[in-house]
């Protein structure tokens, strides 16, 4: 049995780990499984016991449910960026998580990622994205103009994890483009 848990399911959770109801298992799979559930980043404690020689207890204590994340990049030749981030896990259904994502530069940058995981079941994964990048236009090392664009992108389809090692999606997408403010060069 699995107690502990409010977000997700037994189901998930005996998914996660690898384990059929009905099915011997060794304790290194065990350890295995239970190194899977903390890589999902959902769990701050997890633990076991025997209740009769045949049945295991697992106790899950699941983590805080949001995040917020702020960063700062720089590389030479741009300019400086700041990176924020909203992850909220739980937003609709039970193994759901919602991200949002911005790049705030000279050029905004903006995402979203919907992803509902239900293990071995078919879920939604829904991305929308939209960027500004500048080109400039040079000719014999003189700049002859330069043009900004705006893209987005929308993805959407399912998808599927069985274990760690094996996952089946079906993504299609949409990319959209808008080259706009095309300056061209003073003659000479």
């Amino acid at each position: 049995s699995v107690i502990g848990q409010k977000r997700n399911t037994p189901l998930y959770i005996r998914q996660k780990l690898g384990f059929e109801i009905g099915k011997a298992f060794t304790l290194d799979q065990l350890k295995y499984g239970i190194d899977k559930l903390y890589a999902t980043n959902e769990y701050d404690y997890i633990s076991y016991r025997f209740i009769k020689p045949d049945e295991l207890e697992i106790f899950c204590k699941e983590r805080i449910i949001n995040s917020i994340g702020v960063g700062i990049n720089y590389e030479k030749g741009t300019s400086a960026t700041v990176l924020l981030n909203y992850t909220y896990k739980k937003i609709i259904f039970n193994g759901d998580m919602l991200s949002l994502d911005a790049k705030l530069s000279e050029y905004l940058g903006l995402k979203t990622l919907y992803v509902l995981d239900k293990g071995a079941i078919p879920a939604p994964i829904i991305k929308l994205q939209y960027n500004q990048l500048a080109f400039n236009f040079y000719d014999n090392g003189t700049h002859t103009g330069n043009a900004r664009v705006n893209f987005g992108i929308v993805e959407a389809g399912f998808n599927a994890t069985r274990n760690n090692l094996f996952s089946v999606g079906l993504v299609g997408n949409a990319e959209i483009y808008d080259i706009f403010d095309i300056v061209s060069s003073l003659s000479t």
